[in-house]
């Protein structure tokens, strides 16, 4: 989800991999993440391609705020917790689904795609 200056939404994506299943030991993993290093908050670069496209994301059901920052170049997800705490808001999320047609407002008409 990607957000202006002022903290509005602009943009609200869904990433299907963010599905999470019961069956998969790290969540982490299976998203890419492949440091432990976390940044409470945001990072100026990123740290595999040093793009300053940083944007925040969110993952419904997990956390009411923002979860990671990712590299809106490279895709790279860099952690805002620790990784342990992140896999925990993470498995909170497992059983949750959602509409998207729900989402009511989100600042733009063609931020989804029907």
């Amino acid at each position: 989800m990607k957000k202006a200056s002022s903290d509005k939404t602009t943009e609200l994506t869904l990433y299907d991999e963010l599905i999470e299943f019961p069956e998969e030991q790290s969540s982490l993993k299976k998203f890419g993440v492949d440091s432990t290093k976390n940044y409470r908050t945001k990072i100026n670069r990123c740290t595999q391609c040093n793009g300053k496209n940083i944007i925040k994301l969110e993952v419904l059901g997990a956390y009411n705020g923002t979860l990671f920052w990712n590299c809106n170049d490279c895709l790279k997800l860099h952690l805002r917790f620790g990784a342990a705490y992140t896999e925990k808001l993470l498995k909170r999320a497992r059983n949750l689904w959602t509409n998207p047609n729900d989402w009511g407002e989100t600042g733009r008409k063609d931020t989804l795609d029907n």
